[in-house]
């Protein structure tokens, strides 16, 4: 044990949203899985209760621009900053 624990957060104007512990090494497939499981179920929460349009933002790390998540984002048409 290396005693290193990862996790993946997000967080909007309303405050922090859901926390999720990784438990391997991340890659482009387990982050569209919190894409599709965390994140989107809570962006979708926060414009319902907005009632306004929300923009997702995350950096250039390579699970980020992997053709996999880059692809769900899409289909989902989910604004992405860039």
């Amino acid at each position: 044990m290396d005693g290193k624990i990862q996790f993946w957060g997000c967080f909007s104007w309303n405050g922090a949203g859901p926390l999720y512990r990784i438990k391997d090494k991340m890659d482009g497939k387990q982050y569209r899985s919190i894409l599709k499981h965390h994140m989107a179920p809570y962006m979708k929460k926060v414009e319902e209760e907005m009632k306004c349009e929300v923009v997702f933002q995350h950096d250039n790390d390579p699970k980020h621009t992997s053709k996999v998540a880059k692809n769900y984002l899409e289909n989902k048409k989910i604004i992405v900053l860039k």
